[in-house]
C-alpha cells in the first residue's frame, strides 16, 4: 500500500486505531474508552505526537520504536495511542510519506503529525454516538 493522498494516510492510521487500540481503559482509574470519540471527549492531549524513529532520522527501522500521541485521563494518568502492533511495512510507508510530505510542506515532522492527529480527531468527533 502506497499513499497517494493525505486521506489514504488518515484512513490507514484510523483503521489501526479503531481495530488495534480501542477499546482501552485507563490503567490508573479504570475509566473505559470504547472508541476514539469517547477517548477524545474524556482526555486532554499532551504535546504533539512523536515519531521516535523520525526523530532519530531512521526512516526504515527494522524494529520501529513507533509513533505515539499522549493524552491525560481525567484522573491525571497519561495514556497513549501508538503505532504498536502496526505492520513494519506499513510503518515504513507512513514514515516515507511523512518524510516526503514534511519536506514538501517545509514543516517539521512533529508539526505534520499534529496536523494529521487534528484531522483524525475532527473526523472522530463528527461521528454519531
Amino acid at each position: 500500500m502506497f499513499f497517494s493522498t493525505e486521506n489514504d494516510v488518515i484512513d490507514t492510521i484510523r483503521n489501526h486505531i479503531d481495530t488495534r487500540v480501542f477499546p482501552m481503559s485507563c490503567t490508573c482509574c479504570g475509566k473505559a474508552f470504547s472508541s476514539l470519540k469517547s477517548y477524545l471527549k474524556n482526555t486532554t492531549p499532551v504535546g504533539k505526537p512523536v515519531s521516535y524513529d523520525a526523530q532519530q532520522g531512521n526512516w526504515k527501522p527494522r524494529k520501529p520504536f513507533g509513533t505515539a500521541s499522549l493524552s491525560n485521563c481525567a484522573c491525571g494518568n497519561t495514556l497513549s495511542i501508538s503505532s504498536s502492533g502496526m505492520p513494519v511495512i506499513t510503518m515504513w510507508r507512513l514514515l516515507g510519506w511523512a518524510r516526503q510530505e514534511s519536506r514538501r510542506r517545509d514543516i517539521a515532522v512533529s508539526d505534520l503529525l499534529e496536523y494529521i492527529r487534528n484531522r483524525i480527531d475532527e473526523q472522530a468527533l463528527a461521528e454519531p454516538e
